[in-house]
C-alpha cells in the first residue's frame, strides 16, 4: 500500500512515498516487536482511502476542535471495549495554500509523529500514542483517552497538597521532554487533561506546535539519530521561539492554580500588571514555598520582569515546594468495595471503573442479559461440551462471540471456604485479563463484561471449536516446531508481566479458524499474579489499588515452574512421545536432537527433570538450542519507508 505525499519541507528533501508492508503471521517476538507490545512504538498504517479508517476505528463522539485538527472518541473495531482518542489532522490547511508555504503543515505533522513515536520514550504524564494511520488527505493519531476534565476544572479545587502533586507531574514531564530535545510550546489548560475525575494524575497532550532541538538534548532514546530523520537545514534552522516558553507557561499555570481560575494570558509575551490585577494567590490554601516558586517563574508582577531570570525546569523540579510536598494517599481506598464483593458482584463495576476502558455493564434483573446478548447454545470444544456459550449481540446479530458465566456462589458441591473465595477468584481473573496483561496476538480478546448481583458475564472472541489436542497428529516437524515456539513465547510474555497461568494444557489452546493458522490461549481461571515475578507492567496498573492482602496470600500458591512443566508436556505431545517410554527410538519416532535436548530440561519424567529438580525458566528456555522452522515468518514487522531526494528517512520501522 502506498500513499504519495507531494509536499516539500523547508531546507529539506521531498518525501515522495509512505509505504507500509502488509503484516504477516509468524511465531516470534523479537526486540522490536516486544517494544510494540510494551507500547514503545505505534505501528504506522497506510490507508488507500480516507474512508478506510472505518475498518479500524468506530467514532463514538466529538471531543474537541482546534486550529489544526479535530479529536474524537473512538473504539477499535476489533476491540470495542477499549476507548481511545483519535486526532484527525488534514495534510493541507489554510497556510499550506499560500505560495511557498506548502510544506508547513506536512512538516508539522511529520515532526509531531516523530516526537511522539520516536524521539520521546513513554512517560506516565504524557498521553500515550497507540496508533498512527495515514491516508491521502489526513493523518490520524490515536492516543489513550483521558478524562474530559482539564487543568481549568482543577484550578478552583487546587490546594497546597493537590497543587504540588499535579504541578510536580507537569514539571517533571516537561523536564523529561527537554532532556530529549523536545519543547512543547503550547502548555495551557486545554492541553493538560487528567486520567480520571479525581485529579490524581495529569496527562500532557497536543504536541502539534512542539519543536525538536537536537543540540539541546542530553538524552537519546533507542539510539535515535536526528540526521536519519531531519535534514541538516532543519536541524540548524533559526530558533523561532524562546526555549523558556515551557517554563513561562508553567509559571502561568502555577498562578492559575494559586488563584483558582485560569489566567487569560496571550501565548507570546508577558501580560501587563493591570491585566493580572484580578488574579490573587489564595494564601489560605497555599504556603510560602508555593509563593516563592511563583516569584521565580510566574508572570509579572508575581514573577521576574526579565524572562532570562525565570528558573529553568531542571531547577523547578528541585524547588522545596515540590520536593517536600506531602502527596497523601496516592491510591483510593477501596476496602469498603472489596468487603461488599462477597455478597454483590455489581461492586466489580466500581472496582474496575476508570476512563481508559468501557465501563462494566450492571444488570439489575436476570432478564436484562437478553437485552444485550442472545445465547445460541453451549460451545463444544473437540469431543467435549464446555461450560461456555455461543452468543450474538441482540441489537445487530451480526457477530458471534463466546460467553463465560461466573456464578457468585459457584457449584453447590464446593466447600463453604471455597465458595467464600469465589467472588475474589472472579475479581482476580478479571484483573488479570482486563488490567494486568496488555493485548497479545495469542491471548483471547475480551469484548464486554456484564455484572449482576449473583453472576458475572464475560463476552470474548469466539474461536473455532478445535483445540491443540485435535491437531496433535498433524503437527510434526516444522509446523509443530512453529506452534511450540509460539506457545513458549506466550508463556514467557505472561511471566514477564507477573502472571502464572497454573493450568496450561491443550484444551485451553484453541484455534481461531479451521485451517489452524493461528491459536488463542482462552482460559485464565486459575491464573495468579506474582509482583516479584513481573519485569514489566502496564502504565495504568498499580498494585496498591488492585492487589488485596487476600490476593497476596493466594499468590503464594503460584509457581512459574508449573507453567514450564506444562510447556514441557505440550512439547512431549507435539513430539508424539509417551511418558512411559524413556527411549524415543523404541517408540518408533526419529526426534530432532535439539527438541530432545530441550525436552530433557523442561519435560516430564523420564525425559526431563524429576519433581523437586530445577527446570529452566521460560527466559532460559527461550534461549535454548531449539532451531527455528524453515518457514518461520516474523509477525508484526511493519516498515514505513519514506524515499526522498536525499534518502531522508530510509526506514520508519515499527
Amino acid at each position: 500500500m502506498t500513499l504519495c505525499c507531494d509536499q516539500r519541507y523547508d531546507a529539506g528533501p521531498r518525501i515522495n512515498q509512505w509505504e507500509v508492508e502488509d503484516p504477516s503471521s509468524g511465531d516470534g517476538i523479537d526486540e522490536d516487536e516486544e517494544d510494540h507490545l510494551m507500547g514503545c512504538h505505534a505501528l504506522v498504517k497506510t490507508l488507500q482511502e480516507d474512508t478506510d479508517i472505518r475498518k479500524y476505528y468506530k467514532t463514538k463522539g466529538a471531543l474537541g476542535k482546534g486550529c489544526y485538527c479535530e479529536t474524537f472518541e473512538v473504539v477499535p473495531v476489533h476491540d470495542p471495549r477499549r476507548r481511545l482518542a483519535m486526532k484527525i489532522q488534514p495534510k493541507k490547511d489554510a497556510i499550506s495554500s499560500l505560495p511557498g508555504r506548502e510544506h508547513v503543515q506536512m512538516f508539522r505533522l511529520y515532526r509531531e509523529i516523530l516526537v511522539l513515536n520516536r524521539i520521546l520514550p513513554r512517560h506516565k504524564n504524557i498521553a500515550k500514542i497507540e496508533d498512527v494511520l495515514v491516508s491521502k488527505n489526513n493523518v490520524y493519531i490515536v492516543q489513550e483517552l483521558c478524562d474530559k476534565s482539564s487543568l481549568e476544572d482543577f484550578y478552583p479545587v487546587a490546594d497546597n497538597v493537590s497543587g504540588a502533586r499535579v504541578f510536580k507531574q507537569l514539571a517533571e514531564a516537561i523536564h523529561f521532554c527537554h532532556q530529549h530535545g523536545v519543547f512543547h510550546n503550547n502548555l495551557c489548560a486545554d492541553n493538560v487533561l487528567f486520567a480520571g475525575p479525581d485529579f490524581k494524575e495529569c496527562k500532557i497532550i497536543n504536541f502539534g506546535l512542539s519543536e525538536y532541538k537536537s543540540k539541546e538534548a542530553t538524552k537519546t532514546y533507542k539510539r535515535f539519530n536526528p540526521g536519519d530523520w531531519f535534514s541538516e537545514e532543519q536541524l540548524n534552522e533559526r530558533q523561532h521561539v524562546s526555549l523558556l516558553n515551557d517554563e513561562k507557561d508553567l509559571g502561568k499555570i502555577l498562578l492559575s492554580m494559586m488563584s483558582g481560575t485560569a489566567t487569560t494570558i496571550e501565548y507570546s509575551g508577558w501580560p501587563s500588571e493591570k491585566r493580572l490585577g484580578t488574579f490573587v494567590p489564595r494564601m489560605d490554601r497555599f504556603d510560602e514555598r508555593a509563593l516563592d516558586l511563583l516569584s521565580r517563574i510566574g508572570p509579572p508582577p508575581f514573577g521576574p520582569e526579565d524572562e532570562k531570570d525565570v528558573l529553568p525546569v531542571d531547577q523547578i523540579i528541585n524547588h522545596p515546594w515540590l520536593t517536600a510536598a506531602n502527596e497523601g494517599p496516592v491510591v483510593k481506598n477501596l476496602d469498603r468495595e472489596f468487603s461488599m464483593l462477597r455478597d454483590d458482584l455489581t461492586v466489580l463495576a466500581k472496582l474496575f471503573s476508570d476512563s481508559s476502558m468501557t465501563p462494566l455493564k450492571v444488570l439489575t434483573q436476570d432478564e436484562e442479559l437478553n437485552e444485550h446478548y442472545q445465547i445460541l447454545g453451549n460451545l463444544q470444544r473437540g469431543a467435549f461440551v464446555t461450560t461456555l456459550f455461543e452468543c450474538t449481540d441482540t441489537a445487530t446479530r451480526t457477530w458471534r462471540h463466546a460467553m463465560k458465566m461466573y456464578e457468585r456462589k459457584g457449584d453447590p458441591s464446593i466447600s463453604p471456604d471455597v465458595a467464600a473465595r469465589r467472588p475474589l477468584r472472579i475479581y482476580n481473573e478479571l484483573m488479570i485479563i482486563l488490567r494486568i496483561l496488555p493485548r497479545h496476538p495469542f491471548i483471547v480478546d475480551v469484548y464486554d463484561v456484564l455484572v449482576h448481583k449473583n453472576f458475572a458475564v464475560v463476552v470474548r472472541e469466539l474461536c473455532e471449536r478445535h483445540t491443540l489436542e485435535d491437531f496433535l497428529p498433524f503437527y510434526r516437524n516444522e509446523r509443530g516446531r512453529l506452534i511450540f515456539k509460539q506457545i513458549a513465547e506466550t508463556v514467557r510474555f505472561l511471566h514477564r508481566f507477573g502472571v502464572v497461568h497454573m493450568n496450561l494444557h491443550c484444551q485451553h489452546i484453541v484455534f481461531v479458524n479451521h485451517i489452524s493458522s493461528q491459536w488463542k490461549l482462552v482460559d485464565f481461571s486459575n491464573a495468579l499474579y506474582v509482583p516479584t515475578l513481573a519485569q514489566y507492567s502496564r502504565q495504568d496498573f498499580d498494585t496498591r489499588r488492585w492487589i488485596t492482602p487476600e490476593l497476596s496470600i493466594m499468590a503464594d500458591d503460584a509457581n512459574p515452574e508449573v507453567d514450564v512443566r506444562a510447556v514441557g508436556q505440550i512439547l512431549l505431545a507435539l513430539l508424539g512421545l509417551r511418558p512411559q517410554g524413556a527411549d524415543p527410538v523404541s517408540q518408533g519416532r526419529q526426534c530432532d536432537a535439539a527438541a530432545l535436548d530441550l525436552l530433557s530440561k523442561i519435560g516430564p519424567p523420564p525425559f526431563g527433570s524429576h519433581v523437586g529438580q530445577r527446570t529452566l525458566t521460560m527466559e532460559e528456555a527461550q534461549t535454548a538450542n531449539f532451531p527455528k522452522p524453515k518457514d518461520e515468518v516474523r509477525y508484526g514487522l511493519h516498515k514505513l519507508q519514506c524515499k526522498g531526494d536525499q534518502g531522508l528517512l530510509q526506514q520508519f520501522r515499527s
